[in-house]
Order: structure tokens, then C-alpha cells, then sequence
């Protein structure tokens, strides 16, 4: 499926821009997350459709680039804890995620991007 949206442009062209909508692919990622147990944004996880269970991969890096937190469940959320070590619950920390996803159509992709830890 193709969606087209027009734009009248001066003089009564009409301008279409179009959006592949086919793919039935979407995924989310929280740009902050605040793991202090009030049942509130609590973890840190992607959210998507047509994502498949065999091939997904979440890493976790501090601001100086060390590995803190790796998964390949996508049911198993980062809470925040840095190997096995509860986190500063008056600090906020920024850190950088790579995660890769397989669609339903075979197809691996990678985000990069930072997500903010909050107290």
C-alpha cells in the first residue's frame, strides 16, 4: 500500500510526497526511562509490530563506550542495573543502545541512539 498526501503549490500544481506503507514493519524506543520502582516506565525496551522472536539483539553502552547491559530476549528489558549492580537512584545517566531487529520479511536492521536514565 502506497499513501499519497498532495500539496497545492502556487500557480494549481499539485505536489505528491508518498510513504511505503507496505512493509507493516514499526518500532519505538523511549529516549528516557526512570527504573525506581513506582511501576512507571520501569524499563528500558523496544516496542514494535512485525518484528520477529528468532533475531533481536539489545546492547547497552556507558558514556565511555563499556558494554553494561546485553540481551537477545526481547522480552527481557534492560532495568537499569549495570551487571548486576543496582543503579545510583539520585544520578541521571545517559547511555547509547544498538539494538538489531529482524522483520517478518528477513530483513536486519540496526538503531543506534540514547536513552536517558532517569533518578
Amino acid at each position: 500500500m502506497i499513501s499519497f498526501n498532495g500539496l497545492k503549490a502556487e500557480g494549481g500544481d499539485t505536489i505528491y510526497a508518498g510513504v511505503n506503507l507496505s512493509e507493516e514493519f514499526l518500532l519505538y524506543m523511549p529516549n528516557a526511562f526512570s527504573p525506581n520502582g513506582d511501576g512507571h516506565n520501569d524499563y528500558f525496551s523496544p516496542v514494535g509490530a512485525g518484528i520477529t522472536l528468532d533475531y533481536f539483539e539489545m546492547r547497552i553502552y556507558n558514556r565511555r563506550g563499556k558494554l553494561v547491559y546485553l540481551t537477545t530476549d526481547i522480552n527481557q528489558p534492560w532495568d537499569g542495573d549495570i551487571t548486576g549492580k543496582r543503579y545510583d537512584e539520585t544520578s541521571t545517566e545517559v547511555f547509547v543502545y544498538h539494538i538489531t531487529v529482524r522483520t517478518y520479511k528477513g530483513i536486519e536492521r540496526d538503531y543506534y541512539g540514547h536513552v536517558v536514565r532517569l533518578p
